[in-house]
């Protein structure tokens, strides 16, 4: 009926514009006006046929070569992915979506004994998700690791469920922990090449369990239950019981023309081989191309081998150009904070450049480090991610 709609009005706007139109010159074949004694030429009229996008299908073309460009848009193979600005997205499903990253890292490390210029290649992550929304309310994702073995302890990634109403997410599965604010985020989302050393410590570790999010206008709460099995995600027997809360307060929410100012803090705490009290403490001040953060943790060991650990990073990032962004930071770490004399300090110095927002992003920075033996590094990072 919609076809028969469209042919009805390309056969019939030619014929009303004819009719409609006065003063035509007898004889002429063009669409032809006299106007005060001269003979215009107009444009014949172009038929436009919107797609379901609002798009222009036909451009000029026949009316049946455009129906058969419809039915192919409609059914073939272009209706499960798109391509916009390098970024390819896959929906085989209306509930689901396919993405995939990378993370591709070159480094040069010069030696203090020899002075020689090492260079290595890395690849941190390789990332294939499946995720889409079951309904308004009820969303999923579903990670593995396309860089790591198949096996239990390093193939999979998040695997949950998540409720939303309103400003409440209840969430299950396998998950990041509400403990602290850079181990929580992903490589793909950081200022710089690496988290800092203390968030090296915590970075990228998910367990399996429970929690509850709660945002507000002043204030964020997370609260979490985990069953210890975060280096065995298939390994259904439990080795301890953690709790992880996080509360985030932002006193400026009122005042958004003097930036964003947020005020955090984290505990978790549980038992397997010992019982540990792991703290952290975050701040960080936003306005227009400016950001500085700050975060101190402080880690208590879970295993009779381990030791107490602690660190914090000073960082301050700057858009030059929309796309140009400049990046310092002071990180400060201690593996064995009962020996102040292991104490290490990093400084890194670096320069971001953002192809289509955040999902293609170059990252180059220079480290020096003065407590270890590669005390000059160059880190040359390239991301791509769909999401």
């Amino acid at each position: 009926m919609k076809r028969f709609f469209l042919l009805l009005f390309f056969i019939m706007a030619p014929i009303s514009s004819a009719f409609s139109a006065e003063n035509v010159a007898a004889g002429d074949s063009k669409n032809n006006r006299i106007i005060e004694g001269e003979v215009i030429e107009l444009e014949p009229q172009k038929i436009i046929l919107p797609d379901i996008d609002d798009t222009e299908l036909n451009d000029g073309k026949p009316l049946e070569d455009v129906v058969i460009e419809e039915d192919v848009y409609k059914t073939g193979i272009s209706k499960y992915y798109s391509f916009d600005k390098g970024i390819l997205k896959i929906h085989p499903h209306e509930k689901l979506n396919f993405d995939f990253g990378m993370i591709g890292n070159m480094d040069w490390l010069v030696d203090r004994k020899d002075d020689d210029l090492h260079s290595r290649f890395q690849i941190p992550t390789a990332d294939l998700l499946l995720s889409g929304k079951i309904n308004k309310y009820i969303d999923y994702k579903a990670q593995m690791f396309a860089d790591k073995n198949i096996d239990e302890q390093t193939i999979l990634g998040d695997l949950w469920v998540r409720g939303r109403y309103k400003n409440y997410i209840l969430q299950a599965g396998r998950m990041r922990k509400p403990f602290a604010y850079e181990p929580t985020f992903s490589l793909y989302d950081l200022d710089f090449a690496t988290r800092s050393q203390i968030g090296r410590l915590f970075g990228d570790h998910r367990d399996t369990g429970g929690k509850f999010i709660a945002e507000y206008k002043y204030a964020d709460l997370a609260l979490g239950l985990y069953a210890s099995m975060q280096n065995r995600p298939f390994y259904l027997h439990s080795r301890g019981i953690e709790f992880d809360s996080w509360l985030v307060l932002k006193p400026l929410a009122n005042f958004p023309e003097k930036g964003e100012l947020k005020l955090a803090g984290g505990i978790a705490t549980g038992k397997r081989d010992n019982s540990y009290n792991n703290y952290s403490a975050f701040a960080s001040y936003k306005y227009k191309k400016f950001c500085i953060k700050s975060e101190y943790i402080y880690k208590e060991p879970t295993f009779y081998d381990e030791k107490f650990a602690d660190g914090f990073y000073v960082d301050g990032t700057y858009f030059l150009t929309d796309k140009l962004q400049a990046a310092v930071r002071f990180d400060s770490y201690n593996p064995n904070n009962k020996n102040s004399n292991r104490r290490n300090n990093e400084y890194v110095a670096g320069l971001n450049y953002y192809f289509n927002n955040r999902n293609i992003m170059l990252v180059l920075n220079y480290i020096f480090s003065d407590g270890v033996t590669n005390s000059h590094r160059v880190a040359l990072q390239m991301r791509y991610r769909t999401w």
